[in-house]
């Protein structure tokens, strides 16, 4: 199945993850995510199990790695040392299978889509999808990965009210 998730192209979703896009005005695509039968979908570790993905979960869905399939980002929660931290699991894929699995510490992620040209507050183009916390009276972080280092690049930009 091709499908546009982020950007100006068609990425293809062979996962075992189906999802549903509602556009929002003010944050843009809103994904909701559920596992299909074809696999098994790796969130234990941040608080998620299978009737939880067969039920269907918020997620964010773009080509993070530019490789024309569509990775998954679950917003989930870990206990460390006594503490509940809030984590977004990144699942990158090719084809049918997970290439890479990534953590990033933080709460309220959204999609930010791939663009040509540089935001209003200096936010960066990327051929890319990536991810963004809105600045919301802050600043605002973007992060894109980089394949070279395999990480997420974060940068952080001035807000509208800030």
């Amino acid at each position: 199945m091709t499908v546009n998730v982020g950007g100006e192209d068609s990425y293809k979703n062979s996962s075992p993850i189906d999802f549903e896009t509602i556009t929002s005005a003010f944050y843009g695509n809103i994904h909701f995510c559920w596992r299909n039968r074809s696999g098994r979908v790796p969130l234990n570790d941040i608080g998620f199990y299978d009737p939880d993905i067969i039920k269907g979960l918020s997620c964010i869905v773009g080509d993070f790695d530019g490789n024309g399939f569509a990775d998954f980002a679950f917003q989930g929660e870990k206990l460390v040392d006594g503490t509940h931290r809030r984590y977004l699991k990144v699942l990158f894929y090719e084809d049918k299978k997970v290439t890479r699995e990534m953590l990033l510490q933080g709460d309220f992620f959204f999609l930010y889509p791939a663009t040509k040209e540089e935001g209003e507050f200096g936010e960066p183009p990327s051929e890319t999808d990536g991810l963004t916390i809105p600045g919301e009276g802050a600043n605002t972080h973007v992060f894109l990965f980089d394949p070279a280092t395999e990480t997420f690049i974060e940068s952080e930009h001035g807000s509208e009210y800030h």
